[in-house]
């Protein structure tokens, strides 16, 4: 009966003293505080960048000279930076995705959205503060559709960078009313010019649901129209 007693008690957790479980309570909610202290403060300091107002500099291509250059600059918002083009007193054309534009209901205390073509991926956004002096674009020698294979002899950049078309067709083979699929080897930023060798605007592509389009000439005016 000893040697059971024993091998009952040795098996048994001891039970906690109330000293010991309440000073295990408070060291947990200490770490807990501790814990939250540190996370509340990083998460409103991220959506206070994330919610920053967008904000417009002039950026010149490091790659091609022109009058077309002055036309681009980079707008940087919620969404990262990207590249805008230039349609006079402070309008710009955008890619709606990359600045989150969503049409004229969008509100912003940096700029306004004044027209969306939702098919196409494009908007006109007026900025309404740190607006630089910048001209507008000229589209008097845009094509009305660029053939896709023959991109390649033409200048294509965006405010970053110059870009080429891929070698491979796209695979998308057929052409839309608005644009038609382009492939690149590179992601442009947003929107990126198509200029000839007398720096001449001839087509615009803009980066739509994952992939690269080139815009018409009817489109574009349509959107861009005062």
């Amino acid at each position: 009966m000893a040697d059971a007693q024993r091998s009952l008690h040795l098996g048994s957790a001891p039970p906690l003293g109330r000293r010991l479980t309440a000073l295990t309570v408070i060291a947990s909610t200490f770490a807990s505080i501790a814990v939250l202290a540190v996370a509340i403060p990083k998460g409103i300091e991220d959506a206070a960048q994330a919610n920053d107002e967008p904000d417009i500099t002039t950026t010149v291509p490091p790659t091609t000279k022109g009058a077309s250059n002055s036309s681009l600059a980079v707008v940087r918002g919620a969404k990262g930076s990207t590249t805008a083009l230039s349609l006079g007193n402070g309008r710009w054309l955008v890619s709606s995705e990359a600045l989150a534009a969503t049409g004229p209901s969008h509100t912003n205390p940096a700029f306004s959205v004044e027209k969306s073509d939702n098919v196409v991926g494009l908007s006109v956004i007026r900025v309404t503060n740190n607006t630089p002096s910048a001209p507008a674009t000229d589209f008097t020698h845009l094509h009305e559709q660029l053939p896709v294979d023959e991109l390649a002899k033409y200048k294509i950049f965006d405010a970053f960078q110059s870009h080429d078309v891929a070698p491979e067709p796209s695979l998308i083979m057929s052409s839309k009313d608005h644009a038609q699929p382009v492939n690149m080897k590179n992601p442009i930023k947003g929107v990126a010019v198509v200029v000839d060798d007398d720096q001449r605007l001839v087509g615009i592509l803009v980066r739509h649901h994952h992939s690269e389009w080139s815009v018409t000439r009817r489109a574009l005016l349509t959107l861009t129209a005062p």
